[in-house]
């Protein structure tokens, strides 16, 4: 599976929802997003590991990987309950890169996924921590409507001068939270469009396992 054009980059390949990684896999031709084997057999992996019929190794391939994403996301959104599992366990999985990025870095994907301008704080304490200004966190928060929520009430944060501080593992939290509901969105808008004939194979293997 090769194809000409810009090389895949490691924010891409972890965090395959971000607005430059739809971008990214808009410009692989079909037959060659979709219509691989090891594709189609990844894409059945990924989603059988959401339904938690099968344990999910990631692909020696990393276009290989990324690519079956977005056709799992296909499969998926043919069923409300499948792209509610879907979303959650590739936001799990989002969240566990995130976890082991670099503190400058974290700031760097926040940006990228849900164009957030956060910053990394001085607090004098073993665990870095973190500054959001409060309008991008109350536009953050709403859009993906995590203020249902208490803990994501602004309420609840630590405020001072129009900015938000958070502890390494808070900021976690919040990705996860963001990245679920960004993976979900996505997915819930691919029901209108057409179904690739490559999937339907996988779309009735895994509608079998998708409870009632």
């Amino acid at each position: 599976m090769s194809f000409g054009g810009p090389s895949l980059s490691d924010l891409e390949l972890r965090y395959p929802f971000a607005p430059k990684s739809r971008k990214f896999f808009e410009s692989i031709p079909v037959e060659e997003g979709l219509a691989s084997r090891e594709v189609v057999a990844q894409t059945e992996s990924r989603l059988l590991s959401a339904l938690g019929r099968a344990k999910y190794e990631p692909h020696i391939s990393g276009l290989i990987e990324f690519s079956s994403f977005f056709a799992a996301a296909l499969v998926a959104s043919q069923d409300p309950l499948l792209t509610l599992r879907f979303s959650k366990k590739e936001a799990e999985r989002a969240k566990q890169f995130f976890i082991k990025e670099a503190p400058a870095d974290k700031v760097v994907v926040m940006s990228e996924c849900f164009g957030v301008q956060a910053c990394e704080t001085d607090g004098g304490e073993s665990q870095p921590r973190y500054a959001l200004p409060f309008e991008g966190y109350l536009s953050l928060v709403s859009r993906y409507e995590l203020t249902k929520s208490p803990k994501w009430k602004l309420t609840r944060q630590a405020l001072e001068g129009g900015t938000v501080h958070m502890s390494s593992n808070l900021l976690n939290d919040l990705f996860g939270d963001c990245a679920q509901m960004a993976i979900f969105e996505g997915v819930r808008n691919l029901r209108r469009a057409s179904f690739p004939k490559q999937l339907q194979g996988v779309k009735s293997t895994v509608m079998q396992y998708v409870p009632v």
